[in-house]
């Protein structure tokens, strides 16, 4: 009798449901497990949550991204048509003064200078397509804005210019 009262005891000291108890069955033991493994489904279940959460804001944020970059690239194809034309409209010009002259070959320079930055920032978005970086999108954009009332300012002179 000493001997199974020293084994049953033994028994029931285990923390694993599988080996403590009569004939194997510790219900305290299996209780205590399977709270712990409800608790661990919950902390996943939470966890799931805010991932499925972030990853909506994330493709959310991508596309508003992709939607700026396209309409940047809009632009941006605007002001290269602008430029173009603009500085086709000038070569056709023939400057009768020194002083016109001048101020054609001035606003050329300046036209090949926005020609040139057009093209970087065509660059840099092409660049920044893949980390869709927040910061630099909208220093683009204010680059872009930048340019447009330039271009605008150089339509202007070149209207004036005859």
């Amino acid at each position: 009798m000493i001997l199974a009262v020293v084994l049953l005891a033994g028994c029931a000291t285990h923390e694993d449901p599988r080996q403590g108890g009569l004939f194997g069955y510790n219900p305290a033991a299996y209780e205590k497990r399977q709270n712990a493994l409800k608790e661990k489904i919950e902390a996943e279940e939470a966890r799931k949550a805010v991932l499925l959460e972030r990853q909506k804001k994330l493709v959310s944020e991508v596309q508003s991204k992709k939607k700026k970059q396209l309409n940047l690239k809009k632009e941006l194809g605007s002001m290269s048509k602008d430029i173009s034309l603009l500085e086709r409209h000038l070569i056709r010009q023939r400057a009768t003064t020194a002083q016109a002259l001048e101020k054609r070959h001035e606003l050329i320079k300046q036209i090949k200078a926005l020609k040139y930055q057009v093209a970087e920032i065509e660059k840099k978005k092409q660049s920044e397509l893949g980390e869709l970086n927040g910061k630099s999108s909208k220093a683009m954009q204010a680059e872009v804005t930048r340019l447009k009332s330039k271009l605008a300012f150089l339509l202007e002179e070149g209207a004036s210019f005859e």
